[in-house]
Order: structure tokens, then sequence, then C-alpha cells
């Protein structure tokens, strides 16, 4: 049996990103957590779209502010 596993995916909003999480959604063990990061404010929405695929994978989302000095 596999142990479940803890992945944090960095730059999930871009094209390799998204199709790396959907693999890792679909392939890693029952009970796993997958971290989605990137700067792109639209990384919530692929995990809302990743979570409507039944499996017993956690997605979640980390959200850093990033602000710039001049």
């Amino acid at each position: 049996m596999c142990q479940s596993k803890k992945v944090a995916l960095l730059g999930a909003a871009g094209g390799i990103g998204q199709s790396l999480a959907l693999l890792l959604k679909l392939n890693l063990p029952a009970k796993s957590e997958l971290s989605l990061y990137d700067i792109s404010p639209v990384t919530p929405g692929i995990a809302v779209d990743l979570s409507h695929i039944p499996t017993d994978v956690k997605v979640t989302v980390l959200q850093v502010k990033i602000r710039l000095r001049h």
C-alpha cells in the first residue's frame, strides 16, 4: 500500500503547472495533499477545477502577496 504524500507545486497557474496539477491529482496516493502556489491570482480557480475530480487527494492553495518597494 502506498503512503500518503504532501506535494507543493510551484508555478501552478502556468500551462505546465496546470497539466502537472491534474496529473498529480489523478495519481497521488489516497489521503495525499497537493498544495498549489503561484503569484498569479487565478490559482484558487485551478484548485476549484481540480476539486471536481473525485479522488481522495486534498487540494489547497498557498497565496502570498508580494509587495515590491521602489
